[in-house]
């Protein structure tokens, strides 16, 4: 069961993440696309029936979101619902058409002016009142969060991105952690291979086409990246964590604001995440991939520490999911196999 339904254009979806993780980690359950949509399932219909069991639909309206037909469609299933509409808007323009009727007349909450992190607490202390101080919602803490239908709990980018996009989790030491890292990656690895994979939707695969079109510039970013400091990096990361912060809000509120101490880390980890679940649910041919894209071996290898340490605190001091960046890892898996396979030199160590 959820509270809120996160309506978004693809285009903004580094800002819906974040909402999301705002709103979870205030103990507000939250449905969002395509963290929340089953293996096989309906694109259509897995919105419709999410849309129904709402209690409040958040609408993050942005030129994009302004002009998308899906989410005219969500805006308007929510309407003849009459779920409550909180739209969150974080560009400074009117609705038009087919939104400027259905949302005329709303309370609205503006994210315009920085900081983001600032107005997404807000967007969460508005949404708790409306759901009456949430008691029921606040027993859904992100400490047991709700699991993926069909998956392991996890946030997801973008799990494919947050409770998902929703996807990178607890690496800790010892003998009983390793075999779960063991396995986490053996079944990261098997999603590269299936047997039969789900149709993708047109939605989906128009996002996995631009990942594919944009990977040269992250490449850059990732390049970049592995030159920084990521040591001090961590250690921002870890003294936020030792001040109450957990793992999934830092991450996301880097997502929002690169500005954060964790700066760009955390948008290029989310890219390859979201690029690697394109490559599994064959909505990108990996044998193309591999011949056009060079996998990012420096920012791999550079940031394995941090990716140990947002894995192991996901939810809090020593509370993480067991496969944080599991998509990436199994890219990584695939590169090394393909490597292997044409002798070529290969260091790449992908078990974490």
């Amino acid at each position: 069961m959820h509270d809120v339904f996160i309506s978004y254009s693809t285009t903004d979806k580094q800002i819906a993440d974040a909402a999301c993780a705002t709103l979870e980690a205030h103990g507000v359950r939250c449905w969002i696309a395509p963290r929340d949509i089953r293996a096989g399932d309906d694109f259509a219909e897995a919105l419709i029936a999410a849309i129904a069991n709402a209690r409040v639909f958040v609408l993050i309206f942005s030129s994009h979101s302004n002009v998308s037909e899906h989410v005219r469609r969500e805006v308007q299933a929510a309407f003849n619902k009459g779920t409550i509409v909180v739209p969150l808007r974080i560009e400074d323009i009117e609705p038009s058409g087919a939104l400027q009727y259905y949302l005329s007349g709303r309370h609205w909450l503006d994210a315009i002016t920085p900081p983001l992190g600032a107005q997404l607490k807000r967007l969460a202390e508005n949404v708790m009142a409306v759901l009456g101080a949430a008691p029921e919602a606040a027993a859904a803490t992100t400490d047991n969060p709700r699991p993926r239908p069909g998956q392991s709990p996890r946030p997801r980018f973008g799990s494919q991105a947050p409770g998902g996009r929703s996807r990178a989790w607890a690496l800790c030491a010892g003998g009983a952690a390793a075999i779960v890292v063991t396995g986490a990656v053996f079944l990261a690895a098997q999603r590269f291979w299936p047997t039969a994979a789900p149709p993708v939707d047109a939605r989906r695969q128009q996002t996995c086409s631009a990942h594919l079109d944009q990977a040269t510039s992250w490449q850059v970013r990732s390049a970049k990246l592995a030159g920084e400091d990521n040591n001090a990096r961590l250690a921002a990361v870890q003294e936020m964590l030792r001040s109450g912060q957990t793992g999934q809000s830092i991450y996301y509120m880097a997502l929002a604001d690169p500005k954060t101490p964790v700066g760009d880390y955390a948008a290029v980890s989310h890219f390859w995440e979201d690029f690697s679940g394109c490559i599994s649910e064959k909505a990108l041919d990996y044998d193309k991939v591999f011949r056009i894209v060079a996998f990012p071996d420096g920012f791999w290898n550079t940031t394995r520490n941090l990716r140990a340490v947002f894995g192991a605190n996901w939810h809090g001091l020593g509370k993480g999911i067991p496969d944080f960046m599991s998509e990436f890892r199994g890219l990584c898996l695939a590169y090394k196999k393909s490597r292997a396979s044409r002798q070529q030199a290969d260091s790449l160590d992908c078990t974490q």
